[in-house]
């Protein structure tokens, strides 16, 4: 008669690693077309920064607001990157399901906030 303590451990589950590994490709190629727009809204943001400089025709709250809004996309890619980092030093899936779901609200931040705000 067999026990627990005599059935021998079962083997790794290779469809569980699989999917560890790829959650966070997953959550990254979801998140990179909005981070392209974030990046693409923040150099129009500069430029149009440049010119109201240069002509002095902002305000010290416009030239705050733009230069808040021209380093948003800089920031989420590089939040972006630090999350897949993190996601893959991850060992349990459960976590790397959270960082990979924090990959995508990253990516899709600034274009809703941009949406709501009524910049677009």
């Amino acid at each position: 008669m067999e026990s627990d303590y005599t059935r021998p451990a079962r083997p790794p589950q290779r469809g569980r690693r699989r999917l560890c590994t790829a959650l966070p490709i997953l959550g990254l190629v979801l998140a990179v077309p909005p981070l392209v727009l974030s990046v693409l809204f923040s150099l129009q943001a500069v430029q149009y920064l440049q010119p109201l400089q240069e002509i002095g025709a902002a305000d010290a709250g416009t030239k705050a607001g733009l230069i808040v809004m021209s380093s948003t996309g800089w920031l989420a890619l590089a939040a972006a990157i630090v999350l897949v980092l993190v996601a893959y030093r991850r060992p349990a899936l459960r976590w790397r399901a959270w960082w990979s779901a924090a990959i995508v609200a990253v990516g899709l931040a600034n274009p809703l906030a941009w949406a709501l705000l009524g910049f677009v």
